[in-house]
């Protein structure tokens, strides 16, 4: 959870969204234009130089306090071409991320925006239908800045996409083959 504290007393923090466990499973790749049952197509970041378009398994239901989106928009900005060119630079390699507990290979995709499909409990909003953009910044949410509210100076500081899975991905039947 990010913990984003507010001074303001009527400060919610907005739901988590969820992006599954986007782990590879064994097995090879089904023929061009045929996917298994609940994969999904995503890109990946293996290295310098090597982004893969790639099945991935779909994400959970999800939990308590997030929200599932359909990627309607994912834009590629010059961080991943970074990435791409000279990487990694963000993306963990080496060790996972302290806040994400990922590394490489990672899903893509820190801008982007979609739809709400699914809302776990707890959830106050938004609602599945509902158009979204969303923050991809995660943190720790007990250091000092954290709890200040002030999440950009966490030394543990991380976003989806870079940090830990994104959301450059789409289920099955909004690809065409």
């Amino acid at each position: 959870s990010c913990g984003i504290v507010g001074k303001d007393p009527l400060y919610q923090p907005p739901a988590r969204v969820y992006t599954g466990s986007w782990r590879r499973r064994g097995g090879g790749r089904p023929p061009r234009g045929r996917r298994e049952a609940g994969e999904m197509l995503a890109v990946r970041w293996h290295g310098r130089g090597d982004v893969r378009v790639e099945e991935v398994p779909a994400p959970a239901p999800p939990g308590p306090g997030e929200v599932q989106l359909q990627v309607r928009w994912c834009g590629i900005c010059g961080t991943d071409l970074e990435e791409w060119l000279s990487g990694p630079v963000f993306i963990p390699a080496a060790a996972p991320h302290p806040v994400t507990g990922a590394r490489a290979p990672l899903v893509l995709g820190h801008e982007f925006a979609g739809v709400v499909v699914a809302a776990g409990a707890d959830v106050t909003g938004p609602w599945p239908g509902q158009r979204v953009a969303v923050d991809t910044i995660v943190s720790c949410g007990t250091c000092y800045w954290c709890q200040r509210g002030e999440v950009t100076r966490c030394a543990e500081l991380g976003a989806l996409g870079l940090h830990g899975d994104g959301l450059a991905a789409c289920l099955p039947d909004a690809v065409d083959d």
